[in-house]
């Protein structure tokens, strides 16, 4: 069956075929083989801007996570999530869930951003001790070596100027 979307001025053109899902939006062409999708369902936004108020989306789960846009309103809506639900069985988890609780459910968990986060701070905050030690370090001989880098310096300019006087 072929199916035609509007959503936001792009027309997003679905195919449920025997062996696959066929997709086409403006900048993209999919074939995706039934036995490669994982899951889907149809996913509910919290917080929809007006303008966007019938159109929806179909996460699909294949080697990668795809947010597949469609019009929510009309009778082609309810024939195109009808149909991914007889070819899907019981790889369909239904429509109206939330975009956390679906991802969870097609296997796309978000647990382990907050520890990389707190992982990547304390790093950050490591680098920039180790980074403020070696200055102080630093400053600390600059201190205690003052004249003699000053005198250092001196006998390297004299030289310098002794160098240009003899060329």
């Amino acid at each position: 069956m072929e199916y035609d979307f509007v959503v936001i001025n792009d027309v997003w053109h679905y195919e449920t075929r025997e062996y696959e899902l066929y997709v086409r939006g403006p900048k993209i062409e999919l074939h995706l083989p039934w036995t490669q999708i994982t899951g889907a369902g149809g996913v509910q936004r919290r917080a929809i801007p007006s303008w966007r108020a019938n159109s929806g989306q179909v996460m699909v789960a294949t080697d990668r996570l795809l947010y597949l846009p469609v019009e929510r309103n009309g009778d082609q809506h309810e024939r195109f999530i009808a149909d991914l639900q007889a070819r899907l069985g019981e790889r369909w988890y239904g429509h109206g869930l939330g975009d956390i609780q679906l991802r969870k459910r097609l296997g796309y968990a978000t647990w382990w951003v907050c520890p990389v986060t707190i992982l990547f701070a304390l790093l950050i905050g490591a680098v920039l001790v180790g980074a403020l030690g070696i200055v102080g370090v630093v400053a600390g001989l600059i201190e205690d070596y003052f004249w003699i880098l000053m005198i250092l310096g001196l006998v390297y300019i004299v030289a310098r100027w002794m160098k240009k006087i003899r060329s």
